[in-house]
């Protein structure tokens, strides 16, 4: 299993993604994992209910 990634790479993708990036533009830009974004993106989604 490889490293977690940091929370500042996470709020940029979840920054991004608010800022109308989609999930898949964002993991490339990053260079993370789509499942990564949109992975995160529900745990946002989820935290904000």
């Amino acid at each position: 299993m490889g490293k977690p990634y940091s929370l500042d790479l996470r709020k940029l993708v979840v920054a991004a993604i608010e800022g109308r990036m989609s999930r898949n533009q964002a993991a490339k830009h990053f260079g993370v994992a789509i499942s990564t974004a949109i992975g995160r993106m529900k745990r946002v989604d989820e935290w904000q209910r």
